[in-house]
C-alpha cells in the first residue's frame, strides 16, 4: 500500500487546485515517493502517460518566484502503466528550516504538484502545506 492510498480516504477535497496532502516532515527525513495512478476520468481505465512530464516545488509562500526544492520524479518506463511518483530526499528536507527560534519550533511551507500533457495542459494534481520539525534524536 502506498502513502497516498493510505491517507486518500482522510485527504480534504479535490479541485482545480488538486488534491490537498498536508505533510508533517522531520528535518532532514526522507519524504519517501507517492506514485499517483492517473486513470482516464470516463472510462476509468490507466491514462496513457506518453509525453506527460511532470514536476512539482516547495516554496516558503506561493507567491514566492523562485522555489525552495523540486521533487524528484519516476515515470515507469511503459507510460501506458498510467502512473508517476515523486519524493523528496532526506538531503533536501534536511535544508528546511524547522523552526526559527526556540518558540518556534516548527516551520510552514507550501508545495503543488502538476502533470503537463502533450499538448501543453497543465493540472495541478497536489498541493498543501508542509509542517517540518526537528529531528528527534
Amino acid at each position: 500500500m502506498t502513502m497516498l492510498q493510505y491517507l486518500k480516504p482522510n485527504l480534504a477535497r479535490y479541485a482545480t487546485t488538486g488534491l490537498r496532502l498536508d505533510l508533517t516532515l522531520h528535518q532532514g527525513s526522507n519524504f519517501g515517493a507517492i506514485r499517483h495512478v492517473v486513470r482516464d476520468r470516463q472510462t476509468k481505465l490507466l491514462k496513457d502517460l506518453t509525453g506527460y512530464t511532470a514536476a512539482g516545488a516547495v516554496k516558503r509562500d506561493y507567491s514566492d518566484v523562485s522555489p525552495l526544492l523540486s521533487f524528484s520524479v519516476n515515470f515507469p518506463t511503459d507510460r501506458t502503466e498510467g502512473w508517476y511518483e515523486f519524493w523528496l530526499t532526506a538531503g533536501q528536507v534536511q535544508t528546511l528550516t524547522a523552526g526559527i527560534t526556540p518558540d518556534l519550533p516548527e516551520s510552514i511551507y507550501v508545495w503543488d504538484f502538476s502533470v503537463t500533457s502533450p499538448e501543453g495542459y497543465v493540472r495541478n494534481t497536489f498541493f498543501g502545506q508542509i509542517l517540518v520539525q526537528h529531528k528527534v534524536g
